[in-house]
């Protein structure tokens, strides 16, 4: 089976840390490019990193196809 991820990766403005988290996953590949295109793509975030604080970052969205062992 496949499944179908929209992934956001940020990356920190005036700094060095990145943020990868996995946002949504799908079973239907349009029903995951609907929701991909209804959301902004590239946009700022205020990320709160592991000590708790928050660091701004540019953020992207993007689309995967995975594999699904059963």
């Amino acid at each position: 089976m496949k499944a179908y991820i929209i992934v956001n990766v940020a990356r920190q403005i005036n700094g060095e840390f990145i943020f990868v988290r996995m946002e949504k996953a799908f079973k239907d590949d349009t029903v995951a490019k609907n929701y991909l295109n209804s959301v902004e793509s590239n946009y700022k975030d205020l990320v709160q990193n592991s000590n708790g604080f928050s660091v701004e970052c540019m953020c992207s969205r993007g689309f995967f196809e995975v594999e699904v062992e059963e």
